[in-house]
């Protein structure tokens, strides 16, 4: 059915359209297994609520919106502070229990205005919970853009034993489960994200609580002033298997990871990282150090090894490159990727010292080079730009479309057209 391809919103319009689009659109209910609330511009009433329940036939299985006493109107939702105090469902609440009762995707949204600060008294951090319904035993993906304690987290964990990934706001004090059934090993992808005190000392003991992840994401608050931050000399990712870590290390002089089978690194926006200590790596599918004044390219201070080459045997695997804004590194420090890794479908070598025109000439042979960004390497002029496109754009047999040079004044006007006939855009 074409309405399978629209949004929620679009097919709620088009239910207005006559009785028969009505008829056969709330007929369907493979259409409403995935519901969007988050864009709603008025909060929905309960009216609302009991028609989204009755074309879904308990089949919604995918729910996006913002916090619940945002997304339903008052009437709809209740809050009742002294049920969430007590951790009791509010029984008021129970037309909200199809929405949620066999949800395997959930994903809450802050709002434009609200910080998940805003949600540390008890009655917000529980609001989620006066749901009947919630948390579905079948959830396997869960992204909450709120704060929660670790008691909190250990009740949703406790509830859904098939969960798999994992996404909160959390800051506290932490220590380990104190037996083996409270570790919860189904989770496999874990993101936190901290607004306030951003710190790795919870690091250690929150990978014991989730002792099979695998895919670990940890961002602070980028605008945090350097006080609020709680520095650390070193943080240690002992996890061997850890196949992708990304992470902002504010605070932190030193990341060390034991993993050797990273699939992706990911390190960027840190003023004090200095160094980073990392084994052999062979699958590296991306690489991407971004926005890192003082990280240079040795493992350790006074080290002769450069870390980049722990990862020069994943050439044959390696994807996605970025080396941007981290003064401490040239093009030398890559040019062992740009010769061999022929796979590379995208690179960013923005601000990296001495890029120029025979930069380029080592990547004649990724023929499946999507994507270009060389913003701000001046040594780089049209001429250079010209001979790679007639090597590796989609005419030559390659795959090259978009090029980014932006703040390079070496691009001349007739270059940028040119390239657009041969089907590459230029951004300069």
């Amino acid at each position: 059915m074409i309405a399978s391809y629209l949004s929620l919103k679009d097919i709620l319009k088009c239910h207005r359209v006559s009785r028969q689009w009505h008829v056969i659109l709330s007929s369907d209910p493979s259409l409403y297994t995935e519901i969007d609330l988050s864009r709603a511009t008025r909060p929905l009433r309960m009216e609302s609520v009991h028609a989204l329940v009755r074309y879904g036939r308990g089949r919604v299985r995918k729910l996006h919106m913002q916090p619940p006493n945002v997304t339903f109107s008052p009437h709809c939702f209740r809050v009742d502070d002294k049920a969430a105090s007590l951790n009791v469902k509010n029984v008021s609440n129970a037309h909200l229990k199809p929405l949620f009762e066999a949800l395997e995707q959930l994903q809450i949204s802050e709002t434009k205005h609200t910080t998940p600060l805003q949600f540390a008294k008890v009655e917000r951090v529980n609001v989620l919970f006066l749901i009947p319904g919630f948390p579905s035993a079948n959830l396997r993906h869960l992204d909450l853009e709120f704060l929660l304690s670790m008691e909190r987290v250990i009740d949703i964990c406790t509830a859904t034993p098939e969960l798999e990934f994992f996404s909160l706001v959390f800051y506290q004090t932490l220590s380990g489960p104190k037996d083996e059934d409270t570790r919860f090993p189904s989770v496999k992808s874990l993101v936190i994200r901290t607004r306030r005190g951003g710190t790795y000392h919870f690091i250690h003991p929150l990978f014991e609580w989730f002792p099979n992840v695998d895919d670990f994401s940890y961002w602070p608050d980028m605008g945090l002033p350097a006080g609020d931050i709680y520095s650390m000399h070193e943080i240690v990712f002992e996890n061997p298997n850890l196949k992708t870590l990304r992470i902002t290390p504010s605070g932190c002089q030193a990341v060390g990871v034991r993993s050797e089978t990273l699939r992706v690194l990911h390190i960027s926006f840190s003023t004090t990282l200095r160094s980073l200590h990392i084994p052999a790596q062979r699958f590296l599918e991306e690489l991407h150090i971004e926005s890192l004044p003082l990280l240079g390219p040795l493992c350790f201070f006074h080290c002769p090894l450069n870390f980049l080459e722990q990862a020069h045997e994943s050439a044959s695997t390696l994807r996605r490159l970025t080396v941007a804004i981290s003064p401490r590194f040239d093009v030398t420090h890559v040019d062992y990727f740009l010769r061999h890794a022929t796979g590379l479908e995208f690179i960013k070598l923005q601000n990296v010292h001495n890029v120029n025109d025979s930069t380029l000439e080592l990547l004649g042979a990724c023929k499946r080079l999507k994507e270009l960004l060389v913003d701000y390497c001046t040594g780089i002029t049209g001429f250079g730009l010209i001979k790679l496109i007639k090597a590796i754009a989609v005419g030559a047999g390659g795959k090259l479309r978009t090029v980014s040079a932006i703040g390079n004044e070496n691009i001349r006007r007739q270059t940028v057209d040119w390239a657009r006939e041969m089907g590459v855009i230029i951004d300069a």
